[in-house]
């Protein structure tokens, strides 16, 4: 607080001493002194002079304080109007995502393919999923979002352990089964959306042969029929915490689910 005064007082200060140092002071002393030349042999006009010189010239000081006062704050306020437009620019040109509504945390049904014993498995699957658009203030050439990434977080509600933390798959990502087991997938993990672009973030989902729910994420792929041991949700109430975050973008999503009767109960 006091660095602020002192910081305010300084202005004023640089401001006033502009002021009194400029033009309307100086024209202001030029006049005095040829008018004290006239008067100079008249003592009575000389003091009425030099007494009028003195009270014109500390009012004149006075009144040019609060000139002062008024220059600096007009200063500030040019300062901190450009600032908020800066900011505000900014805010328009950059990407805004947010959920997709109505229905942004859904159910989706999903037919399921594996190789299970030597024969080809195949079953309906319910799939947790997050819907989320690329809304952004005005259409600029900045406001598309890139190299988004996702972060889920498990917790069991009944005791608030945190028990399982793993990097989210974008729904419309290339399949990892679809890329050689000797190429990297982290690609895989970073999304671009466009200006009004949607995508969608798997979270869980249901295994109706050992009546079981999963996290679901790229690392799944890599075992039978999808059950990665690791990802396994043991119990029947869980929140999730959901970190989205990329180039002018961070943001964070939080809902609750039970999982029970072979499907999901969405709780915002």
């Amino acid at each position: 607080m006091f660095n602020r005064g002192w910081e305010y007082v300084v202005a004023v200060f640089g401001v006033y001493k502009t002021k009194v140092s400029g033009w309307v002071f100086a024209i202001f002393a030029i006049g005095l002194t040829i008018t004290t030349a006239f008067v100079v042999n008249n003592p009575s006009k000389y003091v009425m002079l030099i007494r009028w010189a003195a009270i014109l010239t500390s009012a004149a000081a006075i009144w040019m304080v609060f000139i002062a006062e008024y220059d600096a704050w007009r200063v500030e306020r040019n300062r901190a109007k450009g600032a908020e437009k800066q900011l505000a620019d900014i805010e328009d040109e950059r990407p805004r995502l947010k959920l997709k509504e109505p229905g942004a945390i859904y159910i989706e049904t999903i037919n399921q393919s594996a190789p299970v014993g030597g024969q080809l498995y195949r079953q309906t699957v319910l799939f947790l999923k997050l819907r989320l658009v690329n809304d952004p203030a005005k259409p600029y050439p900045t406001a598309h979002a890139r190299g988004i990434r996702a972060k889920i977080d498990f917790r069991r509600c009944s005791d608030g352990t945190h028990f399982l933390s793993i990097d989210g798959r974008w729904a419309e990502s290339d399949q990892p089964s679809s890329i050689s087991p000797l190429e990297s997938k982290a690609h895989l993990l970073a999304a671009d959306f466009g200006i009004g672009e949607e995508r969608s973030l798997d979270v869980a989902y249901y295994d109706k042969r050992t009546s079981s729910y999963y996290a679901w994420n790229n690392d799944n792929y890599n075992y039978d029929f999808f059950t990665y041991p690791h990802h396994l949700l043991e119990g029947n109430y869980f929140q999730v915490d959901i970190r989205i975050r990329g180039e002018w973008i961070d943001e964070l999503i939080k809902f609750r689910f039970k999982a029970h009767g072979g499907t999901f109960e969405i709780e915002r």
